[in-house]
């Protein structure tokens, strides 16, 4: 038992003790080799920009795309899928929530529309509400991971949808913020309304973009849902409202392409775009207890450097909670350990 012991002993200090001789050392992973090595397309962006076109339903884009030339060209220039998934229930508030966190309702605790960061921090077990996993009251964002990385890059949000304010205001993670909403007055002609409160939106997004240069810029339009609750999905003035937001979209593109970065290339040669949505619907609403393809498919577009083209995803599991996750890796940002989702590494080659 003895002699037993001590040959095992030798066996396991030899490698170290001539460790000097390749012969030996082969065997010994180094740092570099133990480390992780980082997901494809880790950095190969300058910028990323986020745009959610609320209520854009993946069925319902995926028949008329030849009507959209600026969404086709995310076909034809990037990686698409119109059947990817969002979480349940298919409302906006925890689906934007998951797109700004990376995160799944149990973890953001965002259930419904009626959230707001006191939510979060409920006084008792008892509560109708729960903590998110990355602590009391407001989740933390993808904001918050940039920066983490480095306090000086610059972050931005704009959004027609007030409830958006509680990811934002107060939120020292995001450098400018603005809500379409600010000084829009609304008469009787809503589709009108919103299409002020879009552009607003976009006239604000577009001039930070160009003025500031972010890293991280998340964008929401709301004209094409409020077209779907005021008529219907799929309805004429559903499609007017897409030929809107379609519109505002091309203006951003146009903006990053006529606008050099300091290296002195066009600002859409480093940029990641992703275009997402937070549910579908049918008829006017989307709010089914039980959840069916015309709620649930939302199409993912992406586009940007080094990105695949022409890249089909739609026979891919896809999920809205790999955006948080791909996005910030194309920027050379790690995840948080709470995100769920995953990089959609298959838009790169």
């Amino acid at each position: 038992m003895a002699m037993g012991y001590v040959r095992a002993y030798v066996f396991i200090l030899v490698p170290a003790f001539f460790c000097e001789t390749a012969v030996y050392c082969a065997s010994i992973p180094t740092s570099s080799q133990s480390a992780q090595s980082k997901p494809k397309g880790f950095g190969t962006a300058k910028r990323a920009v986020i745009i959610g076109v609320d209520g854009l339903g993946g069925a319902h884009l995926r028949n008329v795309t030849d009507y959209y030339p600026t969404f086709r060209s995310f076909f034809e220039q990037g990686s698409y899928t119109t059947r990817a998934r969002g979480i349940f229930p298919t409302s906006s508030g925890p689906n934007w929530c998951s797109y700004l966190t990376g995160l799944d309702i149990m973890e953001h605790g965002v259930f419904d529309n009626t959230w707001n960061p006191a939510s979060g921090n409920p006084d008792k077990e008892t509560s109708y509400s729960i903590p998110p996993v990355t602590g009391r009251g407001r989740p933390e964002t993808i904001f918050s991971q940039v920066k983490k990385k480095d306090p000086n890059l610059q972050t931005a949000m704009m959004f027609t949808w007030s409830w958006l304010k509680y990811f934002a205001v107060n939120n020292t993670d995001i450098d400018v913020w603005h809500w379409g909403g600010e000084g829009v007055t609304c008469g009787s002609d809503i589709a009108k309304c919103y299409h002020l409160k879009d552009t607003s939106t976009v006239l604000a997004a577009k001039a930070n973009l160009v003025q500031n240069n972010p890293i991280l810029t998340f964008i929401h339009f709301d004209m094409v849902d409020l077209a779907g609750h005021n008529k219907c999905w799929g309805c004429p003035l559903y499609y007017h409202a897409l030929k809107s937001v379609e519109m505002k979209i091309k203006l951003l593109i146009d903006a990053l392409n006529q606008t050099q970065d300091s290296s002195g290339q066009p600002m859409l040669d480093g940029t990641l775009i992703v275009i997402v949505s937070d549910h579908g619907g049918w008829r006017n609403t989307h709010g089914f207890n039980k959840p069916f393809s015309a709620l649930v498919d939302i199409p993912i577009l992406i586009r940007g450097p080094d990105a695949l083209k022409n890249n089909s995803l739609e026979s891919k599991y896809v999920s809205n909670l790999d955006v948080a996750a791909t996005v910030l890796n194309a920027i050379g940002v790690e995840k948080s350990e709470f995100m769920r989702g995953q990089v959609l590494e298959q838009i790169y080659p």
